[in-house]
C-alpha cells in the first residue's frame, strides 16, 4: 500500500478517502480490509455505487487507527480532531445524550481508555514529523481551506494519477454521490451529531453545568497527555 490514512475514530477519514479516490480514481481500503472485502470497510465510491469502475483497481491507500507492520515505508496522512470531541461524537453515535447523565457509565470510560491509548501511541511514534497533517475542522467547516487541503493531499500522491483539481467539481461530485445540497459539509450527520466543534459541549453545559464538569473531568483525567499530543500536532 502506498499511503496510510491515520486518525482517531470519528475524525473524518471517510472524507479524506473520498477525496483521494476522487482525484486518483483508485480505491482506498478500510482498517482490516487489506484484501478489499467490501463487507468490512471497502472502497468509498464502490460503497456509494456498486457499479462504479475505477480507472486503476490497485488500492492506493488504507485507513488505520494504529499503524501495522505491513504499513512501514508508506507515506502517512494524519487527520487530527480534538480527542475530547471525538470521544463525545463516538459516544453519541450509538448512545443517547440522556445516558451521559451517568458519566461513570462503562461505555464512556472504555472510549476514554481507547483514545488515551491512541494518543500515547501517536506520541510514542513521533507521528507528526514527516507526514501530512490535516485539521478536521478546516476540512469540514472552512470552505476557504478545503481546496488548500485537497491540493496538499494531491502533492504527495503520484502525479500521473491525479485529475485536475477544481473545488466546484469536487463539491458537485459530493452533492451527486451523497444526494445532499451542501456538498462536503453535509457528510457530517448534523441531525444526530455535532453541527460544529463545540455543539455537544455547549448543549451539555446548557442542560446541567455540573454534568458538563463531571463529563469533562472524566475525559480530561489525563489532560497532560492530551495537551502534549495537541502541541505535537500543531
Amino acid at each position: 500500500m502506498n499511503y496510510v490514512i491515520a486518525s482517531f475514530p470519528r475524525s473524518g477519514n471517510h472524507l479524506v478517502r473520498y477525496i483521494i479516490e476522487y482525484i486518483t480514481d483508485r480505491p482506498t481500503l478500510g482498517d482490516g480490509d487489506d484484501k478489499w472485502s467490501r463487507t468490512v470497510d471497502g472502497p468509498i465510491l464502490k460503497r456509494i455505487d456498486e457499479n462504479y469502475k475505477y480507472s486503476n483497481n490497485t488500492p492506493i491507500a488504507v485507513k488505520r487507527h494504529v499503524i501495522k507492520e505491513i504499513d512501514k515505508g508508506s507515506k502517512a496522512i494524519f487527520i487530527f480532531r480534538n480527542p475530547v470531541e471525538c470521544i463525545i461524537k463516538h459516544y453519541l453515535h450509538s448512545q443517547s445524550l440522556q445516558s451521559l447523565h451517568n458519566p461513570d457509565n462503562p461505555y464512556l470510560l472504555s472510549l476514554i481508555d481507547m483514545y488515551e491509548n491512541l494518543v500515547g501511541y501517536y506520541l510514542d511514534n513521533q507521528f507528526f514529523k514527516d507526514d501530512l497533517y490535516i485539521p478536521f475542522e478546516s476540512l469540514v467547516f472552512s470552505e476557504e481551506k478545503v481546496l488548500d487541503i485537497i491540493n496538499s493531499i494531491a502533492t504527495i500522491l503520484p502525479p500521473k494519477s491525479i485529475k485536475k483539481i477544481r473545488l466546484n467539481d469536487i463539491l458537485s461530485s459530493f452533492n451527486v454521490h451523497f444526494e445532499k445540497s451542501k456538498g462536503i459539509y453535509e457528510l457530517i450527520d448534523t441531525t444526530d451529531h455535532a453541527e460544529h466543534e463545540n455543539f455537544w459541549r455547549e448543549k451539555i453545559a446548557q442542560e446541567d453545568n455540573n454534568l458538563s464538569m463531571k463529563i469533562y473531568s472524566k475525559i480530561y483525567r489525563n489532560e497532560s497527555l492530551w495537551k502534549e499530543f495537541e502541541n505535537a500536532s500543531k
